[in-house]
């Protein structure tokens, strides 16, 4: 069964890249799909790919292209 979460930024801002700690992230790999929306309903996949699975630590996960948002999931 999937997870997903939903962010809200304070303002429209020019996003190229979000930085992720995934729990327990040193032995577990994740798939996850990071998708962008300016209005909260017509969203672009940014971002497919998986964490390293060996860290706690924050990773930059870059997306495909710089693109203006508030929301993320």
């Amino acid at each position: 069964m999937g997870a997903w979460k939903k962010a809200k930024l304070s303002e429209e801002k020019n996003l190229c890249d979000i930085k992720i700690a995934w729990y327990k992230g040193h032995y577990r790999v994740y798939n996850s799909t990071i998708s962008v929306s300016i209005d909260k309903e017509n969203y672009n996949e940014v971002y497919y790919g998986q964490s390293s699975g060996t860290t706690l630590e924050l990773g930059t996960y870059l997306f495909k292209e710089a693109l203006a948002g508030k929301y993320l999931k």
